[in-house]
Parts: structure tokens; C-alpha cells; sequence
């Protein structure tokens, strides 16, 4: 029972204020931004914004935040994963209260499932507890170490009435283009790694969940033009783009520099969370808005 998930969709930052705390207040500017820059949706809590370095309750907040701004036709994925299963339910019934188009949810990643069965089973009971609404299973092995077949997963995880699809958080571009192939015409199968984009458009995404879009959209739009009207030479030239942005990112550590970007230019989200740091500098933050590739507040 997939969305029909397409374009864009934003994994936003969680705001702090100086001391630390969320602040569900800036929560409406990033939504503006987005919507404005031509984001199709957010997707709330994720990797990008610390879901797991918050509290249950911060996380309801912020996703209450959220669905509170947001315009219609504007999705609101929540992202609800956690280390211990009923944390995961807990959240996803809040989520479903709350009126979430959709929840997601990584595996439990502490103690882990030892098989696609068992993965399978855990993201049952999170679907279950969803009531009806569209239920993604989130693959990122690089942060939780569990990484199963995800041609096996998603076709054992068809039993599950209200199994949405996989977001693809994983740069095997091999598995994916197989599972776009057998899967893509009844699952969302939204792609997760921003630097691959041109790649996994051509194996068939049709829709993506990343950071970089909470600041640079209009760099992929350009870039999904040019695919769509076939100038592979500026689509070349503009993915170069990405993967330069991505690079310079990653230099400062990438959550914490597009905090200080995004402060840069009127959009307030604070700093990160313990454990993260920052590497980033005054002068990286000031390159990488020369660039021209930093769109907020941009149409």
C-alpha cells in the first residue's frame, strides 16, 4: 500500500536552542523553506535529525511540530526506529494519532535480528501498531549493522498488509536497480544516498530521501532536468556538483556543518547533539555557500 512516494523529501535537522533543548518553534521555517524550494516532504527523526539521540517525548514533539506546519499535499514521513521494539511502538502509535501520512522504521540495532525472518516479524508488530498506515522499513546497515538481502526482506515483508516499501539507505547500486525492477510497480522504494543521485535515477528511483535537499534542492532539480530532457553532459556536470558538495560536507563532519550552514542563512537549527561534534570552520561554512549551491530562501 505504498504513497506513491515522488521527488524530494527532506530529511530535516531537529532545531536546538543554545542550551541544548529542542525548539519545536523553528519547526514552521524549515517547513517554508522546503515547500518553497519544491521539497515533496520530510521525513522526521531520522539519521539527519538525531532521532536517536533524542528522548521519546522529544521525538513526539518534534513530529507534532511537523505535522502541525505543514501544508497540504506535504508528506510527513515519521521515523520511529528505536533499540528496543516497544519504543518503536510506542512512537508509531503517536505518530498514527497524530495524523503521520506514514511511519518508518530502522531495525532494532542493539540487539539486532539474527535473520530476515526476524527483521520481518519486528517491523510486523511496528505495522500492526500503525493501524493501516503506509509502514517503510528504513536500510542503513552502515549505522545499524544489519544487512540482510533486501530482495529477500521486501518480499517476505509483502505479507505485512500495510508494508509501504524500503528506504534504500545503502550505496548497492546493484541490489537496488534489481529490486526497482521486481518491486518498483507495488513498493515505495525511495533512495537514501544524496551523492548516487544521477545513478539511482537512471536504475529507476522515482523518489529520495536525503539531507543535502534541506539546503541545496535547487542543485537536484537542475539535475533531474537535465536527466528528464536527456543532457547527459549537464546531468554529468551537475552530479559532479552534488558529489563536490558532499565531499566539502563531509570535511566538517556532515550533520554538524549543515547545521552552521543553515544558521548561516536565517534558518536557526542550532547546534548538534553529544555525541556529534563539530569539525567544520567559519571558512568551510563560507566556501560552501559560495558555491552557489545553498538554495534556502531561493524559488
Amino acid at each position: 500500500m505504498k504513497l506513491g512516494l515522488r521527488g524530494l523529501i527532506a530529511a530535516p535537522h531537529t532545531p536546538f536552542n543554545p542550551v541544548g533543548d529542542v525548539d519545536c518553534s523553528v519547526v514552521p521555517m524549515q517547513v517554508d523553506a522546503l515547500v518553497r524550494n519544491g521539497v515533496a516532504g520530510a521525513f522526521v527523526c531520522g539519521t539527519t535529525g538525531e532521532g536517536l539521540s533524542l528522548t521519546i517525548a522529544e521525538r513526539m514533539a518534534v513530529l507534532d511540530a511537523w505535522l502541525g506546519a505543514k501544508p497540504a499535499g506535504f508528506y510527513v514521513i515519521a521515523h520511529v526506529g528505536a533499540a528496543a521494539e516497544r519504543d518503536a511502538i510506542a512512537l508509531t502509535t503517536h505518530a498514527v494519532k497524530s495524523g503521520a501520512d506514514a511511519v518508518a522504521a530502522l531495525p532494532c540495532f542493539y540487539h539486532r535480528p539474527a535473520s530476515v525472518d526476524a527483521a520481518v516479524d519486528s517491523l510486523a508488530a511496528v505495522a500492526s501498531a500503525a493501524d493501516g498506515v503506509p509502514t517503510y522499513y528504513y536500510h542503513l546497515p552502515g549505522l545499524t549493522q544489519v544487512d540482510f538481502s533486501m530482495m529477500d526482506f521486501v518480499g517476505k515483508a509483502a505479507r505485512i498488509p500495510n508494508f509501504a516499501g524500503c528506504k534504500y539507505s545503502k550505496p548497492d547500486l546493484l541490489e537496488y536497480a534489481r529490486m526497482v525492477s521486481e518491486f518498483g510497480a507495488v513498493f515505495d522504494l525511495p533512495w537514501g544516498c544524496d551523492e548516487h543521485y544521477l545513478s539511482a535515477t537512471l536504475a529507476g528511483a522515482v523518489s529520495y530521501v536525503g539531507s543535502t535537499y534541506n539546503h541545496s534542492a535547487q542543485l537536484y532539480h537542475k539535475l533531474q532536468a537535465a536527466i528528464n530532457n536527456g543532457r547527459l553532459c549537464d546531468a554529468r556536470q551537475l552530479s559532479s556538483n552534488v558529489q563536490q558538495l558532499i565531499r566539502m560536507l563531509l570535511t566538517g563532519g556532515v550533520i554538524p556543518t549543515q547545521k552552521r550552514i543553515l544558521t548561516a542563512v536565517g534558518l536557526p537549527v542550532g547546534d548538534v547533539r553529544p555525541p556529534l561534534e563539530y569539525a567544520s570552520t567559519d571558512e568551510l561554512v563560507a566556501s560552501v555557500i559560495a558555491t552557489g549551491w545553498v538554495d534556502y530562501g531561493e524559488v
